[in-house]
């Protein structure tokens, strides 16, 4: 069975935006779709459509605007329709703080860019998914599965680790050496999480990052983006020093011992000793890659992250581990990119999205903290791929996911209690072995 669970998570990813067109009984873009904008004078724009983005021409984009508020709005209430008002707004044609914009992206009466899609058919050079794709088509991929909240990064990060958050924004954690901007920085909070869980119970894990043994956070060669990093917000697993990034050792139990750099993952899958040792894999790996290959538009891009995903998952399956592996692929939330479908709403009032018509910033999703920190109903619908011997081949997966989903395996297949954090979302959320088939093996790659 799963001995070992690698989740992958990768950033600001829509279902559309990378397997809009991807088939296979997938719900992609639908026929016929327009959207308009308005600009300040009154004057509606449009219509625009969803269009192919270049591989080749069009490898990179500026950053999708994508912060809490904004993504809610652009929901409308279940329309999705608002994408091109709050999210691409074609009156500010260069929303990117990382450098000019692509040319193509110029012209505000040209293509929109939230409505862009990128694709991965097999030997097509401007189509650089060609990993995603080809994973997607042999092993499982899930059309309906949400982020656990609305982005924009920090959120998404903690809740994959502890089925709730306690920020609307993306605070740098207070007192890592090697934070990238002078502020806002939130200090650690006791929030009961997956890690140190698993740490009481004598399950081996880790947090492995690009970046996080060298502290490349800022300049040409950033690697290291401290506000991706969940485990350095909780007082129980944060390492501010990074003093334990090359240690091969996961098992220790405490539980802020457990960040290591990308590279002592590469070494564990391949073999290679670090200071005279092996690396172990832990049972729970959460992989982030280094910000040039993370996906984020602005500084990586979709060629970076494909080939990230496929030099990742080649050696695990070239590992011992893989016969006893599952990995999943998912996103921290959509930066932005327009997806057709709505998220579903919540019953639970407490987890609207909106109050009086507009975001809901009030309520916090982890009780007691005294924060205004924002609702926690389903966010937008990210890609999820589930790659492993024990995994259906060439299936779609229509069951409603989040990432509240992904805590549940955790939590179930390494027998670590619930969270149960306000609204249960773990408890509840659906349940990933849908993806899987265990009444026979088969451990071809």
């Amino acid at each position: 069975m799963i001995q070992h669970t690698i989740i992958v998570y990768q950033e600001n990813i829509s279902f559309d935006h990378y397997f809009g067109t991807f088939g296979q009984g997938s719900n992609g873009i639908p026929a016929g779709v327009q959207l308009y904008h308005t600009t300040p004078d009154g004057t509606k724009l449009g219509p625009f459509t969803p269009f192919r983005l270049d591989g080749t021409a069009q490898a990179t984009t500026c950053d999708v605007d994508h912060d809490y508020a904004s993504m809610i709005q652009m929901a409308d209430g279940g329309a999705v329709d608002q994408y091109l008002q709050y999210g691409n707004d074609l009156t500010a044609p260069n929303p990117s703080a990382d450098g000019p914009c692509p040319t193509f992206e110029m012209n505000p009466l040209g293509p929109a860019l939230a409505l862009g899609y990128y694709e991965g058919t097999a030997g097509d050079a401007s189509a650089p998914l060609q990993n995603y794709w080809r994973l997607a088509s042999q092993y499982t991929i899930a059309d309906n599965a949400f982020s656990g909240m609305y982005g924009p990064s920090t959120s998404g990060a903690q809740w994959l680790v502890a089925a709730t958050a306690n920020t609307n924004g993306d605070p740098n954690p207070a007192g890592d050496v090697c934070n990238d901007y002078g502020g806002p920085f939130m200090p650690q909070q006791d929030i009961r999480n997956l890690g140190a869980e698993a740490s009481a119970r004598g399950v081996s894990w880790a947090w492995f990052q690009g970046g996080f043994g060298t502290c490349a956070s800022t300049g040409s060669g950033a690697e290291y983006s401290p506000h991706h990093d969940p485990f350095q917000y909780f007082t129980s697993t944060a390492d501010l020093t990074h003093s334990w990034a090359w240690n091969p050792r996961t098992n220790f139990p405490e539980a802020n011992r457990h960040q290591r750099d990308l590279q002592v993952l590469y070494a564990a899958l391949d073999g290679s000793p670090i200071g005279g040792i092996i690396p172990q894999l832990p049972r729970i790996s959460w992989v982030k890659a280094s910000k040039p290959d993370d996906g984020h538009p602005g500084y990586s891009g979709p060629s970076a992250d494909d080939a990230f995903i496929g030099n990742l998952v080649s050696r695990v399956q070239a590992s011992p581990y893989w016969k006893h592996t599952a990995i999943i692929i998912a996103f921290d939330e959509t930066g932005g990119w327009w997806d057709h479908v709505s998220p579903p709403l919540p019953a639970d009032p407490h987890f609207a999205p909106l109050v009086q018509g507009q975001p809901n910033v009030s309520g916090c999703q982890y009780p007691g903290m005294g924060d205004a920190c924002g609702e926690a109903g389903f966010g937008p619908r990210m890609p999820l791929l589930v790659i492993s011997p024990y995994a259906k081949r060439h299936t779609v997966d229509h069951d409603l996911l989040d990432t509240s989903s992904l805590v549940k395996w955790v939590e179930g297949n390494y027998h670590l209690p619930p969270l149960g954090v306000w609204g249960d979302r773990d408890v509840v959320a659906g349940d990933l072995r849908g993806a899987f088939d265990f009444s026979a093996e088969d451990q071809s790659p």
